[in-house]
């Protein structure tokens, strides 16, 4: 009989963090493509008109 190694527990762990993050991250994806759907596609095109106007560099920063 085989012995079980730690490894496996910490695999199989690493797996399940990874679909939850995936999960939470498509969820955050079909949000914004309803948005873009319903009414944020104009302020959107403006902020990207926006940054392609700058000379220069810019910085984008953001939580969540």
């Amino acid at each position: 009989m085989a012995k079980p190694q730690p490894t496996d527990t910490r695999a199989h762990d690493a797996i399940d963090s990874a679909l939850r993050t995936l999960e939470v991250e498509r969820g955050g994806v079909d949000a914004l493509i309803a948005a873009l759907r319903n009414g944020l596609s104009t302020s959107f095109v403006a902020a990207i008109e926006m940054i392609r106007g700058v000379e220069g560099r810019v910085i984008v920063t953001g939580m969540g």
